[in-house]
C-alpha cells in the first residue's frame, strides 16, 4: 500500500486498536458544505446492515490516488485537518486554521467544496463499475444456477412422469404374462387331454383292429 493511499485511509477511518476491520471516521467537515453537499448525496443504499471491508476500501482510496487532481483540493484540505487534530483545537479551530494556510494558494471555499464533488463523483464511478461487476456475478452465479435448477427439476418430473408410465407399462406386461402363462398351462392341459384321449381311441381302434385278425386266423382256415 502506498504511503499516500495510507495518509487518504487515515483521513477517512479510524482503525481501533485490536479491531480486525477498520470503522467510519467521522468527517470533519464545514456545516456550510453539509448543507450544500446532502441534497446531492450519492451514497449508494444497501438493504442489509454491512462493515467496512479493507479489500473495497482499497480499491476506493487507489480510486481516488488515480484521480487526485492537482494542486491543492479537498484532500490536501482534509490532509491539512489531519495533521491539526495533535494540536488543542476544535473542529471549527481545525478547519479555519487549514483554510487560512490554504488561502495563501489562492484557495477559495468553492475550490474546495468542488474538488470535494468530484472525488464523490470518483467514487460515484467506481460504484457502477463495482454494481455492474454485481449484476454480472448476479447473472453467472445466481441467475443461471436458478434456472440450471428450474431445468433440473423439470427433468426430474419429466423422469417421474416416464418412471410412472414405465411402471404402468412394467404392471401391464406382468399381467399380460400372468394371462399368458394361464393359457400355457390351459394350452398344456388341453395339448395332455388330447394325447390321452388320441391313445385311448388308438388303443380301442387298434386293439379291434387286432381281435378280427385273430379272428379271422381262426374262422377262415
Amino acid at each position: 500500500m502506498s504511503k499516500f493511499i495510507k495518509n487518504l485511509k487515515s483521513l477517512f477511518v479510524v482503525e481501533e486498536e485490536g479491531a480486525s476491520t477498520p470503522t467510519p471516521s467521522k468527517k470533519a467537515t464545514p456545516k456550510e458544505s453539509i448543507q450544500k453537499v446532502k441534497p446531492k448525496s450519492i451514497i449508494p443504499k444497501s438493504t442489509l446492515p454491512g462493515q467496512v471491508e479493507d479489500k473495497f476500501m482499497n480499491v476506493l482510496l487507489q480510486a481516488l490516488e488515480k484521480a487526485n487532481m492537482e494542486g491543492y483540493d479537498y484532500l490536501e484540505f482534509m490532509n491539512a485537518i489531519k495533521s491539526l487534530e495533535k494540536m488543542n483545537m476544535d473542529e471549527a479551530t481545525r478547519f479555519k486554521s487549514a483554510y487560512t494556510l490554504a488561502q495563501t494558494m489562492g484557495v477559495t471555499p468553492q475550490h474546495l467544496e468542488k474538488s470535494a464533488h468530484y472525488y464523490l463523483d470518483v467514487l460515484k464511478k467506481e460504484d457502477s463499475k463495482f454494481q455492474n461487476a454485481l449484476e454480472n456475478q448476479t447473472s453467472t452465479n445466481i441467475l443461471k444456477r436458478k434456472e440450471n435448477i428450474q431445468a433440473t427439476l423439470k427433468s426430474i418430473e419429466d423422469n417421474k412422469k416416464h418412471i410412472a408410465t414405465l411402471q404402468k407399462e412394467i404392471e401391464r406386461q406382468e399381467k399380460e404374462i400372468q394371462t399368458q402363462q394361464k393359457e400355457v398351462e390351459s394350452a398344456k392341459q388341453k395339448v395332455s387331454t388330447a394325447h390321452s384321449n388320441f391313445i385311448a381311441s388308438y388303443q380301442v381302434l387298434a386293439n379291434k383292429i387286432e381281435a378280427d385278425i385273430q379272428k379271422m386266423k381262426t374262422y377262415l382256415k
